[in-house]
């Protein structure tokens, strides 16, 4: 996420936990540049009326292409997360595989 010297954004995204517990989890991204032994604050303001809701998984196609391959970004499985092909040109290679970043909450006892 590329943001200027003077922005932030919140992303906010309801889970559900092993145990069917449900809550809102939000991060923010702060771009903010502090010098080296130094100690910077950030005032948060907060406006309820701005949705910040994740608006879903919108499936989009990209390629991205060097000199050596092309990557083709070709659809999202819930199971096994975004679908990739990689074409070696000097090899004349496809390689297709799957990638996602996913996380798993480490607080709480989840069989609670």
């Amino acid at each position: 996420m590329a943001l200027d010297s003077n922005s932030a954004a919140v992303i906010c995204e309801n889970e559900t936990l092993a145990n069917g517990y449900s809550l809102e989890s939000c991060q923010i991204y702060v771009a903010y540049a502090v010098d080296s032994l130094q100690v910077g604050l950030i005032q948060l303001k907060y406006n309820a009326s701005v949705d910040l809701t994740v608006k879903g998984q919108a499936v989009q196609t990209a390629t991205f292409d060097t000199q050596f391959e092309t990557i083709a970004l070709t659809g999202y499985d819930q199971n096994y997360g975004h679908s990739l092909t990689v074409s070696k040109k000097a090899y004349q290679q496809t390689l297709r595989l799957n990638a996602d970043i996913r996380y798993w909450p480490a607080f709480g006892d989840p069989d609670a």
